[in-house]
């Protein structure tokens, strides 16, 4: 159960989304980007046309460094029965989106009588948001862990971190206490209208490609 504050949706779509006119209001300093930043490529050039998006990815392209931190996280907290969470962020260029590097965002760790989860605040949110400008790259995936069964929850449903269309959020089941294992690993893709779908085994052989 990873769960981000309501904040993290509109700096999210700072990022990802059209609606771009919302900010953090409790932090007045920072500054947030526009439309037309957000949306530049490279070499300087902007426009709709120019944009790629994670919808038309077909491939992920994960270096094996960025599965092991991100795992090594999660079995870390999980040895104290927490979930952790991490994310992969990096570019997109044609059908092929690659993961640059894992990053582990600060988090608080929740045990209750109802369970356990994963909190980011709006601090942190904020940080990741523009970290993520100003170096050019943005969230691919979202990877946390349950304590027993990989899937979905309501709440992974609501409060993902990932938010743009096209998004995997991979859900690893048992406390990462086995080994990086794809096939034992929960895919979901977020779709065009806004849910997450179970991504088949035989698509994730062929969507996220591991590389040394």
């Amino acid at each position: 159960m990873a769960i981000a504050s309501s904040l993290w949706r509109r700096l999210v779509a700072l990022y990802s989304r059209t609606n771009l006119g919302q900010r953090d209001q409790s932090n007045t300093d920072a500054r947030v980007p526009n439309s037309n930043e957000l949306l530049r490529l490279p070499d300087g050039r902007s426009g709709s046309t120019q944009v790629i998006g994670l919808a038309a990815v077909e491939r992920f392209v994960v270096p094996r460094a960025a599965v092991n931190d991100v795992h090594e996280h999660l079995a870390e907290v999980g040895r104290s029965g927490y979930e952790g969470l991490g994310l992969w962020v990096g570019t997109v260029a044609a059908e092929i989106a690659t993961v640059e590097r894992a990053l582990i965002p600060q988090q608080r760790l929740i045990r209750s009588a109802a369970g356990v989860g994963v909190h980011v605040d709006g601090t942190e949110l904020h940080r990741i948001n523009m970290w993520l400008f100003d170096n050019g790259l943005r969230i691919l995936a979202q990877i946390h862990s349950h304590p027993s069964d990989a899937y979905h929850s309501d709440t992974d449903d609501e409060y993902a971190l990932a938010t743009a269309v096209g998004s995997l959020s991979l859900v690893v089941p048992d406390f990462a206490t086995g080994p990086t294992d794809l096939s034992q690993t929960a895919v979901y893709r977020l779709d065009k209208a806004g849910k997450w779908m179970a991504v088949s085994q035989e698509t994730v052989n062929r969507l996220i490609e591991i590389v040394d």
